[in-house]
């Protein structure tokens, strides 16, 4: 958009310069008539009036070609017709002009003589617009596919030009000899000839027109060659008769920049004449290759269904066809109805074709009931394979007899084989993607999980200490815990399992967490927090949801634990003082079961005291359930988990937990993927 709005702006810059420039010039010039015709002896600077000229040129210049046509959206017809009109409308205005001029030749006086040439500047203008303008879109259609040396010489051509108006800065009579100045001029004007013939070679765009776009574009071009010879003869009267800044007939610029559009022009005419007859061919090519790569522009499969039907029905001229796929009752219809289609399809499995190859079908072949049901006399089937997977079946048929013969039949299997591989490629491209979809998608979900889980739940290492540790089978999983501390005294804790896998587990994971922190800072009791959880999840979860979830307060002024159970697993608390690990329970249903005022009566609310060196264990039942990977039906169990905790309780924490990972591993097996698992480790001090 700011680059858009720079071109504006510039757009306008040169065009405010460009009419400055020529209105300077064009009173710089009557000026010098004026005191010509009053034989005043002062003179306007030559080097001034030139410089406004190169400056009007290299404004107009500019201007025409900001905001060209680029590559992406090139028209070349449109382009040549664009040429066309401003070459009419110049040789219109300039002939119009031409018979005002000659009426003001007959009047005597200043005033009539001032205006005399201030028309005369008009028609330099004209001719200097069609030529830039010209000269810029054929530029266009020359740079179009160019080779490296075509590019190349293309820019040593225009640099050259555009330093030839330096030449304009030389008045004839600074010549010593005026010899050298047509010398100079001779040589300037062969060069660029030379070129101009060899640029005029690139003329890629005339295969990208019809045949009716090459006839009216050979007509216009025509056309433009007589604007062209008007336009110079323009140029030789204004030396020879009329007052002007240089001698434009001499000029190296003006003279080379009509060389050139006439010169590419002649060219043009001569390849847009003698491809006119391959055009019908090139036509029916294109065509062709359009109609296939319009196989690749499906969005979805109904829609490259249709096209394949168009395409069969314009290349092949039947008069309807029908496409099958997968399901007998799937079929899309072209110019059939459906009700005439499965009828059809009916009379020929009766005849006992069962899509195993090619075949045609006449009237006179086909069951007496088929008679007047449909006014076709020839049918094609052609199966859909690719890969050796059958994809379905295209069906074309006509009202002419013995319409497929072996040539048509030779084409339609070619497209047939086209189809089948752009149907088939559509639709592993769509597997992919939609693959590729839900890949991402669950990525950003366990992203977004990972974020939700605390990275350190130690918030008072002088209390306690805390490690937790989690893994899922899916991408994305379940398992869910939280840390708050409500006072420097007291810390709640939440460890939880919401039922089921994957995305729907993971998003009321995330409701559950929204819940904790929105309850946790009202200091309310683990089984008044959990009837609240229960509330608020009853108007979220599906029904057949839940989550189980524990719910903990820990005070460390009176160092004793609160804790509330809605159907999750049992604390399981080792007590340093006895050297014995045992599990916690009490009573508690799963969140969301019960959605009613009547939750609260299966809830209860315990406590325990804790000494320094107590190890609390929280987890998920992704541990004790975890299967054994050669013994069928056998789990981790509560009792082996107690047993670990025993042995290995007075471990560092981070020693405890990968022991625990590890040995999970080994006793599952591939089987420990079956579900997530979670476990915090709590050490008191």
């Amino acid at each position: 958009m700011l680059n858009q709005w720079n071109d504006e702006r510039y757009k306008r810059t040169a065009g405010i310069l460009a009419l400055a420039s020529w209105v300077i010039l064009t009173l710089l010039v009557l000026s010098q008539s004026f005191m010509e015709f009053h034989q005043i002896q002062a003179v306007v600077p030559y080097f001034l009036r030139a410089l406004f000229f190169n400056v009007f040129i290299i404004a107009t210049y500019l201007y025409i070609s900001i905001q060209g046509p680029g590559k992406a959206d090139l028209n070349f017809y449109s382009l040549i017709w664009s040429v066309f009109i401003a070459g009419a409308a110049g040789t219109l205005g300039s002939f119009l002009l031409d018979m005002l001029i000659h009426q003001l030749e007959k009047l005597p006086g200043v005033p009539a003589l001032l205006f005399l040439h201030f028309c005369y500047k008009i028609e330099v203008g004209i001719v200097i617009l069609f030529s830039l303008n010209a000269y810029v879109k054929w530029k266009s259609l020359l740079l179009y596919q160019p080779s490296r040396l075509i590019e190349k010489a293309w820019r040593i051509f225009e640099y050259g030009l555009f330093i030839s108006l330096l030449l304009h800065f030389i008045a004839p009579t600074d010549y010593t000899d005026r010899n050298l100045a047509s010398l100079v001029f001779q040589i300037g004007a062969l060069v660029f000839f030379v070129y101009s013939l060899f640029l005029s070679f690139n003329l890629r765009w005339v295969a990208f027109l019809n045949l009716r776009q090459k006839l009216v574009s050979l007509l216009l071009m025509v056309v433009l060659l007589g604007c062209i010879y008007y336009f110079y003869r323009l140029l030789a009267i204004y030396s020879n008769v009329r007052p002007i800044v240089v001698n434009l007939s001499q000029s190296v610029f003006l003279v080379s920049l009509l060389a050139f559009v006439a010169i590419y022009s002649v060219f043009s005419i001569l390849i847009l004449f003698f491809n006119l007859p391959t055009s019908s061919v090139f036509e029916q090519k294109f065509s062709e290759v359009s109609d296939l790569q319009r196989l690749l522009e499906g969005r979805d499969e109904a829609q490259l269904y249709n096209i394949m039907l168009d395409i069969a029905i314009k290349t092949f001229r039947s008069d309807a066809a029908w496409l099958e796929i997968y399901a007998p009752d799937d079929v899309v219809v072209r110019n059939i109805t459906k009700e005439q289609a499965n009828f059809l399809r009916e009379t020929v499995v009766r005849t006992g074709y069962r899509y195993e190859a090619n075949k045609k079908f006449r009237r006179k072949s086909l069951p007496h009931e088929y008679t007047g049901t449909a006014n076709f006399d020839s049918i094609f089937y052609v199966p859909l394979f690719n890969n050796q997977k059958h994809l379905g079946t295209l069906v074309l048929l006509s009202r002419r007899q013995n319409f497929f013969d072996t040539v048509l039949i030779t084409l339609v299997n070619m497209y047939a084989t086209q189809a089948s591989v752009a149907l088939g490629n559509f639709r592993l491209v769509s597997e992919a993607v939609s693959n590729e979809r839900y890949l991402a998608d669950a990525q950003t979900a366990r992203t977004v999980q990972e974020h939700l889980l605390p990275k350190e739940l130690i918030k008072n290492s002088g209390q306690f200490e805390m490690l937790a540790r989690t893994q899922s089978p899916e991408i994305i999983g379940g398992d869910f815990y939280d840390y708050y501390s409500i006072t420097p005294q007291k810390h709640a804790l939440i460890i939880g399992d919401v039922a089921g896998k994957g995305t729907a587990a993971a998003f009321n994971m995330a409701q559950m967490k929204g819940i904790f922190h929105s309850l946790v800072q009202l200091d309310l009791g683990p089984d008044v927090f959990l009837e609240y959880a229960n509330s608020a999840l009853g108007r979220s979860l599906a029904t057949n949801s839940f989550v189980t979830a524990t719910y903990l307060v820990i005070d460390s002024k009176s160092r004793k634990i609160y804790y509330s159970r809605a159907g999750h697993c049992p604390i399981l608390f080792y007590s340093h003082q006895t050297g014995q690990a045992e599990f916690l329970q009490s009573k508690g249903m799963g969140l969301g079961i019960v959605r009613n005022p009547s939750f609260r009566q299966y809830l209860e609310i315990r406590n325990f005291h804790y000494l320094p060196g107590d190890l609390m264990v929280l987890y998920t039942d992704g541990v004790v359930e975890a299967k054994h990977h050669q013994t069928p039906g056998e789990e981790y169990g509560y009792d082996r988990l107690r047993q670990f905790v025993d042995a290995h309780s007075n471990q560092e924490l981070s020693t405890v937990a990968d022991l625990l990972v590890e040995d999970l591993h080994r006793f599952a097996g591939p089987n420990v993927q079956n579900d997530d698992f979670t476990f915090l480790l709590l050490r008191f001090k």
